[in-house]
């Protein structure tokens, strides 16, 4: 039972909501939007400016610890305290992947209800 709880809630949150009241600026902003998204989509090399070093740097710091580890077991501190050639090299993957999009490997995740202490664990709410 509580498996097919939490199956529902992550579809429901999955699902996109379309509101039925939406009004003409509301319809504009979206197709604006959608307008951006496609030329962000699109081969733009003459726009692209590239992350620096500095930048991946200053991110890495401003990771917090103590955090849970990805699939791969990559916790913050791996980052947060890497070595100055193992930024370079980040620093460079993140600007093929800014130029060439994401590798579908690493398009995908995984959502882990954990059950807390004393609380309903059909209560998908707390």
């Amino acid at each position: 039972e509580v498996l097919s709880v939490w199956t529902e809630h992550f579809k429901a949150l999955a699902t996109p909501h379309v509101p039925s009241d939406t009004d003409s600026s509301y319809d504009k902003l979206i197709s604006d939007d959608l307008l951006v998204m496609e030329w962000a989509a699109e081969d733009h090399p003459d726009d692209f400016i590239a992350i620096d070093r500095a930048e991946v740097e200053a991110a890495f710091r401003a990771l917090k610890c103590n955090k849970a580890a990805d699939l791969t077991g990559l916790k913050a501190e791996h980052l947060k305290y890497a070595t100055p050639s193992v930024i370079n090299i980040l620093t460079e993957a993140f600007n093929i992947i800014y130029q060439r999009g994401l590798p579908t490997h690493l398009q995908g995740s995984y959502i882990l209800p954990i059950h807390k202490k004393g609380k309903d664990p059909l209560d998908v709410d707390c």
